[in-house]
């Protein structure tokens, strides 16, 4: 369904990637106790976030009135592969890649 990809974004940028990085790396250096306690914190923040995605979603489904138009104007194809070079530079420029690092140059 069209909630999925919608809520789903935005997850992502909270997704502790970086504590669980974080704490993969101190126990690789010999730190356990404080790498397990980053990786169990991590893991923890992973459940909490798809618990609220669960509730989030079933609370949203519970609408019977609007359930139909959820999905109805979804994005074609064309325009999806249209727009995926502004979201290439678009990205390009949040990274502060340099023009001559770009794949378009020679």
């Amino acid at each position: 369904t069209c909630y999925f990809s919608v809520a789903l974004g935005p997850l992502v940028y909270l997704l502790p990637g970086f504590s669980t990085t974080t704490g993969v790396t101190e126990v690789a250096s010999g730190s356990v106790m404080s790498g397990s306690a980053r990786i169990f914190g991590a893991f923890v923040g992973f459940l909490q976030l798809g618990f609220g995605l669960v509730v989030g979603s079933r609370i949203a489904v519970w609408d019977p009135i609007h359930e139909s138009d959820w999905c109805s104007n979804e994005l074609p194809d064309q325009y999806k592969i249209l727009l995926l070079l502004p979201c290439v530079f678009s990205l390009g420029v949040i990274f502060k890649i340099p023009p001559t690092r770009h794949f378009l140059a020679a």
